[in-house]
C-alpha cells in the first residue's frame, strides 16, 4: 500500500530508488511475517527494501522543489487547536513567531512522541497506543 502511494505521489521514484541501490521484490519473492510467522504469498505484492536514511534523502530531493512545501528546523513544543481540530504547532523558532499553521500535520517522532501530553494539555484524551 505505501509503495503504491509513494509511486502515485512521486511518479518514477521506484525506478530511481532501484537505480540508486534499493531492492525491489515482487510477487512470490516477497515474504511477509507477522509475529514471526510466515504468511501466505501475495501474487500482486510489490515492495521496496531500503534503509530509512536512503529513502529520506531521495524523497527530500523530490519534495524540496515543490512550492507548497517548506522545511523548518525547529522543535515543536505544543499544538495549535482551533474549532476542535489541530491546525498547527507551536515551535521554538522565533523567525516564524513560534507558530506554524498547516492543513496536515504528521507526528513521526515514534516512541518519543509528546502528542499524548499535548492533547491532554488541551483537554483531549490520550490516543490509544499499540506497541
Amino acid at each position: 500500500m505505501g509503495h503504491r502511494r509513494l509511486e502515485r505521489w512521486c511518479p518514477g521514484v521506484t525506478d530511481e530508488l532501484v537505480r540508486d541501490g534499493a531492492r525491489l521484490g515482487e510477487g512470490e519473492d516477497v515474504r511477509f511475517y507477522v509475529d514471526g510467522r510466515l504468511k501466505a504469498p501475495v501474487p500482486e505484492a510489490r515492495t521496496l527494501g531500503a534503509t530509512r536514511p536512503f529513502l529520506e534523502v531521495r524523497l527530500r530531493r523530490r519534495v524540496e522543489p515543490l512550492g507548497n512545501v517548506r522545511f523548518v528546523r525547529a522543535e515543536a513544543t505544543d499544538l495549535v487547536l482551533r474549532g476542535g481540530r489541530v491546525t498547527g504547532v507551536v515551535m521554538d523558532d522565533p523567525a516564524d513567531d513560534g507558530l506554524l499553521d498547516a492543513d496536515l500535520l504528521v507526528d513521526a517522532t515514534g516512541r518519543s512522541s509528546r502528542l499524548g501530553e499535548w492533547l491532554g494539555r488541551h483537554g483531549w484524551g490520550e490516543a490509544p497506543s499499540t506497541g
